[in-house]
């Protein structure tokens, strides 16, 4: 009974959870950018993926804001491509990390972002960008150029990244552990839109590193608990804390701590607002450990 129960829960779950909102096109990705071109609209592009926390969590708020939905339906066609089901467009538009948004005039770009934005951040995005002339070398990339990573990152942190990587597929362990931790403590400050990069794709890698190296366990743990010391002492950023739940949770699998947190956040009485802000990053988890009652 407990375990019906239980399935009876996930399933209302599933089904509430959230869809691309309703005012993006359901065209496919070329006619939509034709049907702008013709009714002479900017075509906007969200970068997506069904295992992107942020990016759900901008579908249930951002992309429900009124101020949003109302200029994006006037002044725009829009389009969401998850990198996963599109590889190919997501190759073509440079996108490496989700969410990226992208907003077009034609073939000319007109600006991007990368990470999580609330509504009122992504509102004076659109209209700056709208407003301002079109850089001259912001254009989309033809499909058979070779794409270089995250937008406008230095080509020495794309190198490093790239090297680490394959570090580990040479079974170079402790060499790849070394580059991942100076990543990690030094990419944001060489090109702070790498900040999805950093949260997603790289501590996957990481990841994997550390489930074939016990000394990159070990390395990564250092890190984990270096980042809750500054946390303990203060001063205590949200950025830091994001960066401590990315090494619990997504680097090293351990989710123990972070429930012992969420035990001590939630007898506070700004546990709902601090949930709110790291929603997106603890969501996957809180499914799996089953914490319903947070997840509402």
């Amino acid at each position: 009974m407990r375990r019906i129960l239980s399935l009876i829960v996930l399933a209302c779950f599933v089904v509430a959870a959230p869809a691309t909102p309703e005012f993006f096109s359901e065209k496919p990705y070329a006619e939509a950018k034709a049907f702008a071109a013709e009714h002479d609209k900017l075509f906007f592009v969200k970068g997506t993926a069904e295992w992107c926390g942020p990016c759900k969590q901008m579908d249930r708020t951002t992309f429900k804001d009124e101020g949003v939905v109302k200029w994006l339906t006037a002044h725009a066609v829009s389009v969401s491509v998850d990198v996963d089901k599109l590889p190919k467009i997501a190759r073509e538009l440079g996108i490496r990390a989700m969410p990226t948004v992208i907003l077009f005039k034609g073939d000319e770009e007109l600006g991007r972002v990368v990470g999580y934005r609330d509504g009122r951040a992504l509102l004076a995005w659109l209209k700056k960008p709208a407003s301002d002339p079109p850089p001259a070398t912001r254009t989309i990339r033809p499909t058979t150029e070779p794409v270089k990573g995250a937008a406008n990152a230095p080509p020495g942190i794309r190198a490093r990244l790239t090297d680490a990587r394959a570090m580990t597929r040479r079974g170079e362990h402790e060499k790849a552990t070394e580059e991942f931790v100076w990543l990690w403590r030094h990419m944001l400050e060489h090109d702070p839109d790498m900040h999805g990069v950093r949260l997603s794709f790289m501590a996957s890698d990481m990841r994997a590193l550390a489930g074939k190296s016990e000394h990159a366990e070990a390395a990564f743990r250092a890190l984990r608990d270096e980042t809750e010391r500054h946390l303990v002492e203060g001063p205590r950023t949200f950025d830091g804390l994001f960066d401590w739940l990315t090494l619990n949770i997504r680097v090293l699998g351990d989710n123990k701590p972070v429930l012992a947190w969420i035990e001590r956040v939630e007898k506070r009485p700004t546990a709902t607002k601090t949930f709110s802000r790291v929603r997106h990053h603890i969501d996957d988890m809180l499914i799996k450990e089953g914490r319903w009652d947070i997840l509402g």
